[in-house]
């Protein structure tokens, strides 16, 4: 179940009867009976004019999408000018379309939080009315509660109807399988239609409601392949009907790749590991290719893996080429590539391989190296892949992230040469198109919303950004996946908490599509875009 995160800004002057003090708990107790007080104000009526604060709610009409049977979480956040003395609690006088969900919840000395859901029995079509928010003061116990700000707030609830929306499936000119995370050997999440893409065709197609996957959604001819951890299966393109399911224990779920009407997945075998090919429209065993591995990738003819290799009591990566129906190595590059998780990138002459110190290209056809290019990071530890990611313009795109950090690297596969490198607060790769890089970022270490930039391919200089509607604070791990089709950028990320899918326009640089569904992006060759969300279900949407 997805939640937004709306943020309410609360400038209250200083609460009649508080004096300074401390925090206290943001859930109060219940009340007892009330103490005197000098002129009391009861906790259902507003407060003295000089003790009432605005309210700035944004956005501006609290807007929640659903669909039949489901119920949608709303959680509203107060944020107080100053502390003010004793316990506050935000009051909902919900109308019907809402219940209440939990109590006030205290996020720090200024700001607090409560949670409302929708009912799961509203009929499709759009409700809307005024939604009342009280913010009440207890400075003493709540004997002498004070409510201290009231005011009225549009609210509209869309519900979608549950009946799917099966339109006829067309092939997208330009679109391809997408037959790995990030679409293609080269990880470039691009789609290179030229077909113009209109916002307010975006719709609903099916919802899966009883299987949770955990992995990317591939696709390939009408086939949409996904893992629910325990389970890899097949479903139709076209109304999301499961086609096969087979056990499968993944050694990693995110990772599975298309290739030749197979899909190959890592997977545990008891003791053993291996790399299982099954027939995409049967499910039917087909390959198994014993030993660990990591990262899957394809080119559209054969495998590329890193085989996890034990020499003196330490673990290396080798990056390993394999033939697709036979299992047979091509090649084996030996265990100086470190120690480093990563993900390669594959185009028509090379396999990259971007590590702390440097890119490393080898030939396709022998697995020879054919140069490398050095590069310092200046840290040698990592909390996700370093993925290398081929261009249009033979250039290689190197992204590392820290804890903190990140860095976004150019090399020239012309000049042999570093072009460019920085360092921000990225929290997507990018995805690379028109000769830019669309990425999303925020200050490094600091608490705002995020942007979507348009990174220039020759400089990395940012050239345009867009602010998105979420705020993702600094201890927060929330990163970002970013598709581009044609000329319309989507950006999803792996939040449980508010967000949404977001679609941009790359020409009016304006958020034209807004989606209250979060996770992993696809798109297949019929211009579905396919969500993994963060709750686990499966959603197709419509494109045109």
């Amino acid at each position: 179940m997805n939640k937004f995160v709306l943020m309410l800004a609360v400038l209250l002057s200083a609460c009649g009867g508080g004096g300074g003090g401390h925090d206290a708990p943001s859930t109060p107790a219940p009340a007892p009976a009330p103490a005197p007080a000098p002129e009391p104000v009861p906790p259902t009526s507003p407060a003295p004019a000089e003790n009432t604060g605005s309210i700035a709610l944004t956005p501006s009409v609290l807007d929640v999408s659903t669909v039949e049977g489901e119920s949608q979480n709303v959680t509203l956040t107060v944020k107080l000018a100053k502390p003010v003395s004793g316990a506050v609690f935000v009051d909902l006088s919900l109308p019907p379309p809402f219940e209440s969900r939990g109590t006030t919840e205290k996020i720090d000395a200024l700001t607090y939080s409560r949670t409302l859901t929708t009912f799961s029995n509203l009929s499709a079509g759009t409700k809307s009315g005024l939604l009342t928010v009280s913010i009440v003061v207890c400075p003493n116990g709540c004997g002498d509660a004070q409510v201290i700000h009231e005011s009225k707030h549009p609210y509209r609830v869309e519900v979608l109807p549950a009946q799917p929306n099966l339109t006829p499936l067309q092939r997208l000119d330009g679109a391809g399988a997408w037959s790995s995370r990030y679409g293609n050997g080269a990880n470039s999440s691009y789609v290179p239609t030229t077909v113009k893409l209109n916002p307010a065709s975006f719709k609903l197609r099916w919802k899966t409601a009883d299987t949770r996957f955990i992995s990317s959604p591939l696709t390939a001819n009408g086939y949409i392949i996904a893992h629910t951890g325990s389970k890899l299966e097949a479903l139709r393109e076209h109304d999301g009907a499961r086609i096969w399911s087979i056990n499968s224990n993944p050694t990693s779920a995110d990772e599975p790749v298309i290739l030749k009407n197979k899909v190959f997945t890592p997977e545990y075998l008891g003791f053993d590991s291996a790399i299982t090919g099954y027939e995409i429209s049967t499910g039917q065993k087909s390959l198994s290719i014993l030993g660990s591995s990591s990262k899957l990738r394809t080119d559209g003819e054969s495998l590329y893996f890193d085989y996890l290799k034990t020499i003196a009591g330490q673990t290396f990566y080798q990056l390993t080429r394999t033939d697709s129906a036979t299992g047979a190595a091509g090649w084996q590059i030996q265990h100086d590539l470190f120690r480093a998780d990563r993900r390669v990138a594959i185009d028509d002459q090379y396999a990259y391989a971007y590590m702390f110190n440097k890119l490393r290209v080898f030939r396709k056809s022998d697995g020879v190296e054919a140069f490398s290019l050095d590069h310092e990071l200046g840290d040698n530890a990592t909390s996700r892949p370093l993925t290398a990611m081929v261009d249009s313009s033979q250039r290689i795109i190197g992204g590392w992230y820290s804890l903190s950090h990140a860095y976004l690297t150019s090399f020239s596969i012309v000049t042999k040469k570093q072009m460019w490198s920085v360092k921000d607060g990225f929290r997507s790769l990018p995805s690379l198109a028109h000769n830019m890089l669309y990425t999303v970022a925020t200050q490094t270490n600091s608490a705002e919303r995020p942007s979507l930039q348009a990174r220039s391919g020759d400089t990395g200089a940012v050239i345009w950004s867009v602010l998105l509607p979420d705020t993702v604070n600094s201890n927060q791990n929330v990163m970002y996946e970013v598709i581009t089709v044609g000329d319309i950028i989507f950006i999803s990320s792996n939040r449980l908490v508010g967000g949404a899918t977001y679609a941009v326009d790359r020409n009016t640089r304006q958020i034209v599509w807004t989606y209250p569904v979060t996770g992993r992006m696809g798109i297949s060759e019929n211009g579905s875009l396919l969500i993994q969300s963060s709750s686990g279900n499966l959603l197709a949407f419509n494109l045109r």
